[in-house]
């Protein structure tokens, strides 16, 4: 996972999700299912809001990057 404050009351973080172990409308088990996520999340009153998600499966790991 990886973390960026872009101001006091904004943060960015990147991460990967996986889902296992669920079925398919006949009932078989589907295959695994993985990627990376972006979420940008903004401080509000009363605690930190999601603001925007998105993910994608054509990638699977996170690189951090040095600024």
């Amino acid at each position: 996972m990886a973390l960026r404050v872009i101001r006091r009351d904004v943060i960015i973080v990147d991460g990967t999700w996986f889902i296992e172990n669920a079925r398919t409308p006949a009932g078989a088990v589907a295959p695994r299912e993985e990627g990376v996520a972006t979420l940008v999340a903004v401080k509000a009153p009363g605690g930190w809001r999601v603001s925007a998600v998105r993910e994608q499966t054509s990638a699977t790991t996170i690189r951090e990057i040095q600024l």
